[in-house]
């Protein structure tokens, strides 16, 4: 769900607290996503990295029931500024993060080239 029918509600590092706010949101008839977003994401779901959010994603014209439902199950405090969009291409973190241990690694081997 991306696009600009789409819109983050609600951020927590919790992924279990997301799930259920997703769950009741579903639950409440709206259609709900939970998006990855860190290190984490980038690598495909790896739970070494504790650094983690999880955006909830609904539909742009529900956004005020979804509020109002994730409010009342004691989330206000992570709602998100209204009209957050989620980010367009997870995919383009995962290619800086390659493009980075590229560049790592091809520094490496030239130091190693020019030590000799």
């Amino acid at each position: 769900m991306n696009g600009p029918a789409a819109a983050v509600v609600a951020e927590t590092g919790d992924e279990l607290e997301a799930n259920l706010w997703a769950a009741a949101l579903r639950d409440a008839g709206l259609r709900a996503e939970v998006l990855m977003r860190g290190p984490a994401a980038a690598l495909g779901g790896v739970a070494a990295f504790p650094s983690s959010t999880y955006q909830l994603i609904v539909d742009r014209s529900r956004i005020d029931l979804a509020r109002s439902l994730i409010a009342d199950l004691g989330g206000a405090q992570r709602l998100a500024p209204i009209g957050q969009e989620p980010v367009a291409d997870p995919m383009r973190i995962v290619w800086m993060m390659a493009a980075g241990i590229a560049a790592f690694l091809g520094l490496g081997f030239l130091l190693r080239l020019l030590n000799g």
